[in-house]
């Protein structure tokens, strides 16, 4: 039979174990998220450089004249985003409802 004093050491090795690694996951998590971010900003550096912060505002695609807008993009995929969120909310929604109640 095991001592309370062995118990206790066994959890707080255990604790102290899953601590150290909800870290190192979290530590990673912002690593990825950093580099995600700095290489947007290294692809996109020559477009911004080039046609300014307004690329991000204006909406005209001219490859003739080369007056370029990512305006109509980014508003494109806000609402593609927006109605797929109206489309899966209630799903799941409906999906989950159904597993806690009915099954």
């Amino acid at each position: 039979m095991r001592t309370r004093e062995a118990t206790v050491r066994r959890f707080a090795f255990t604790d102290m174990v899953f601590r150290a690694a909800t870290r190192a996951s979290a530590i990673l998590v912002l690593v990825l998220l950093g580099g995600v971010a700095i290489s947007l900003i290294a692809g996109s550096w020559e477009a911004l450089s080039k046609f300014g912060i307004s690329f991000l505002s204006t909406e005209s695609w001219n490859p003739v004249t080369e007056n370029f807008g990512a305006l109509a993009p980014i508003y494109g995929t806000i609402v593609t985003s927006a109605i797929a969120i109206i489309i899966a909310v209630p799903i799941g929604i409906g999906i989950a409802v159904f597993l806690t109640e009915l099954c």
